[in-house]
């Protein structure tokens, strides 16, 4: 029998934003100059696989820092706002993630092509979805190495083709 307060927690509803959500947090936190790096710490900080992303990205060899980046702070601070930014767009998972970025791309006026990264198995299982609303100038990518830490690695030719 589980703990009680273990079972609570398993019984609440926890409610993290969307990726496309936080991306567009993100993207709206930076365009505004009053913001500051905490204010992207609490919004990234809500979601553990873009936490992962980022920490993992700022740990890279591209960065080659003397010690590991531990927080959410520290990575911001090495990665920057526009890196930040295009980890945060990079989670498509469905249409709907694809139809919010377009959708705030419209309201800053952006007529930037869109390629989504395909890394996630929700986003290969979408994929017909997916295609259909990409417009003219946009792109997909599959992300081999990102979506065979997600599959079994034997399958993601098979899922690339």
């Amino acid at each position: 029998m589980l703990d009680n307060p273990v079972k609570k927690l398993i019984e609440s509803e926890i409610n993290l934003p969307s990726p496309p959500a936080i991306a567009v947090q993100i993207l709206n936190t930076v365009q505004q100059e009053e913001s500051d790096l905490n204010d992207l710490t609490k919004i990234i900080s809500a979601d553990p696989a873009l936490t992962g992303k980022m920490l993992q990205i700022a740990n890279s060899s591209f960065y080659s820092l003397e010690t590991e980046v531990t927080s959410i702070d520290r990575a911001l601070s090495v990665l920057g706002t526009n890196v930040i930014k295009n980890i945060a767009l990079s989670f498509v998972r469905n249409p709907d993630d694809i139809s919010a970025i377009k959708t705030l791309l419209k309201d800053l006026d952006s007529h930037a092509g869109l390629i989504a990264k395909i890394e996630k198995p929700e986003a290969v299982e979408n994929i017909d979805e997916i295609l259909e609303i990409l417009d003219f100038g946009d792109a997909i990518m599959i992300a081999r190495g990102d979506l065979g830490v997600e599959v079994k690695i034997h399958k993601v030719p098979a899922i690339q083709k």
